[in-house]
């Protein structure tokens, strides 16, 4: 129980300024950038489309 109250677990809100929607992801799927609010950043979304430019607008999740 500790451990899942403990774990860091954050999302992140991205736009998408291709298709110029939003979605939201976990942020271990960022895989190139800064995850930081305003930053531009490379996400992997799934199998046919690793590599996605996408801008972090929110964070959210539990911080330490």
């Amino acid at each position: 129980m500790f451990r899942r109250l403990t774990k860091r677990k954050r999302h992140a809100l991205f736009y998408f300024p291709e298709e110029g929607v939003t979605g939201v992801r976990q942020t271990r799927f960022v895989v190139e950038g800064m995850v930081k609010e305003g930053e531009s950043v490379r996400l992997f979304w799934d199998t046919e489309n690793p590599d996605v430019p996408a801008k972090v607008l929110k964070l959210s999740g539990k911080y330490i």
